[in-house]
């Protein structure tokens, strides 16, 4: 099969409107004129569902192809190197022939023109289009190297994750303004258990001492009893003669206590002397100050936690954010390095753009050439394009589509209501009226 066919020649048998029409084109451009509801549409649309089949007939809104008081409907085309052969009967059967030009016939013919015919596209009905679906049609024939679909999910659930993390970020901001500062509070808890013990172990020294003291309060207040006790008997020993031995005798006794406790006595004295009671108070003071340090530490090690987090949280959404830069330079530049069908031709979320500009702020010449680009790209091996409102187009704008498809080796198919002027085929009542001369050829 050779690419780059074009319609050499038609015929079609009532087909919608048409009762007999058979053109010969030899790859030429094709203007029908006429009137409204002439067949002009029927013609065009003769081509398209003869190559297409119930496919395209449904996209054009064509449920019944035989005309009005016909039982059959036939359309064959000459393609150059396929014959297209198509019928329609009263029983809404119909039946495809593709062959050579030497007869030999195609086992799967609708596989074959699927594969030439593309999309049957006018140049036109890409500005009638909304941005979304003129972005889905660029995108259909463009390759940009990566699965946008899949490249759009993925950045949606990236800038998903980071709006996340930022009101987490918002969050611990608004906490840690909360959370009030203590730069002079130690880094460690106090222990009041540990203080407890320690004053424990005081309180004993303190005992320790103080039974010290009472013990040389014992040794002074023997003393003094028996100092008492030798005046008494130093009294009584003129009016107790008969006791002076007696007397005598506790007399030495005692004297010899005194003497052995002078000893002790001063020893002791020395030890009290140099006893120094632990500050208990101190203690007091420590212990009534360890919640006010505990809270003041746990406030400074909540505060750490909350900046600590908040340092994390904002690391893991700047990452993302980073991820998002990087994802969306790898699109720009695989937009950047893709082969639009025209120079300047691009796409950004909003729609298609022609040379920096949304599509639908751009001329009508630009317009003109981008719709023809598409259209040509959407039709590689059938290098046909109709244009089904021809009426609108004004000699410029006509002119600059002939010379697009010219440079391109496409045919045009163009419907005029009226006059087609000196270049085209009127069609009246189902049948070709006048072939005017001289149809442009792009051969």
């Amino acid at each position: 099969m050779t690419d780059g066919m074009r319609i050499i020649g038609l015929e079609a048998e009532n087909f919608k409107r048409l009762r007999a029409v058979s053109l010969r084109l030899d790859g030429a451009n094709l203007i029908l004129g006429g009137d409204n509801e002439s067949g002009k549409s029927s013609v065009l649309d003769a081509i398209w569902v003869a190559l297409g089949g119930p496919d395209v007939a449904k996209d054009l809104k064509i449920t019944r192809p035989i005309r009005d008081g016909a039982e059959w409907a036939k359309v064959t085309l000459d393609l150059g190197g396929l014959v297209v052969t198509r019928n329609w009967t009263a029983n809404d059967r119909q039946y495809l022939k593709v062959s050579t030009k030497d007869g030999a016939d195609y086992k799967s013919p609708q596989a074959i023109l699927d594969r030439l015919i593309g999309q049957v596209f006018d140049p036109y009905d890409f500005s009638r289009l909304k941005p979304a679906e003129q972005r889905e049609m660029l995108l259909s024939i463009v390759d940009i190297g990566i699965d946008l679909e899949e490249w759009e999910k993925k950045r949606a659930e990236v800038y998903q994750e980071r709006a996340i993390l930022n009101r987490d970020v918002k969050r611990l901001q608004g906490t840690l303004a909360t959370v009030p500062e203590f730069p002079d509070a130690p880094d460690e808890a106090v222990d009041s258990a540990a203080i407890l013990e320690e004053m424990k172990a005081a309180q004993k020294v303190k005992a320790e001492n103080d039974a010290t003291r009472r013990e040389l309060m014992s040794m002074q207040d023997r003393d003094r009893w028996s100092l008492c006790q030798l005046g008494e008997a130093e009294g009584h020993i003129a009016d107790l003669k008969r006791q002076v031995d007696k007397w005598q005798s506790k007399k030495q006794s005692h004297e010899e206590e005194i003497r052995n406790n002078a000893g002790q006595l001063d020893a002791t004295k020395s030890v009290v002397a140099s006893l120094i009671d632990p500050d208990l108070s101190a203690f007091r003071t420590r212990l009534s100050e360890v919640e006010s340090i505990n809270a003041r530490v746990r406030g400074k090690n909540d505060r750490a936690t909350v900046s600590a987090e908040l340092d994390s949280t904002e690391a893991a959404s700047e990452q993302l954010t980073a991820t998002l830069t990087a994802m969306d330079a790898e699109k720009v530049k695989a937009i950047k390095s893709a082969m639009f069908p025209v120079a300047g031709l691009s796409f950004d979320d909003g729609g298609v753009t022609f040379n920096g500009i949304p599509f639908g702020q751009c001329s009508s010449e630009e317009r003109i050439r981008v719709g023809m680009a598409i259209a040509m790209a959407m039709s590689p091996g059938l290098r046909v394009i109709r244009i089904g409102e021809g009426s609108l187009l004004d000699a410029k704008n006509f002119a600059l589509i002939q010379e697009i498809a010219a440079a391109g080796g496409f045919q045009l198919l163009v419907e005029r209501v009226g006059d087609p002027g000196e270049i085209g085929v009127i069609i009246e009542d189902g049948e070709v009226k006048e072939v005017r001369e001289c149809l442009t050829s792009n051969t």
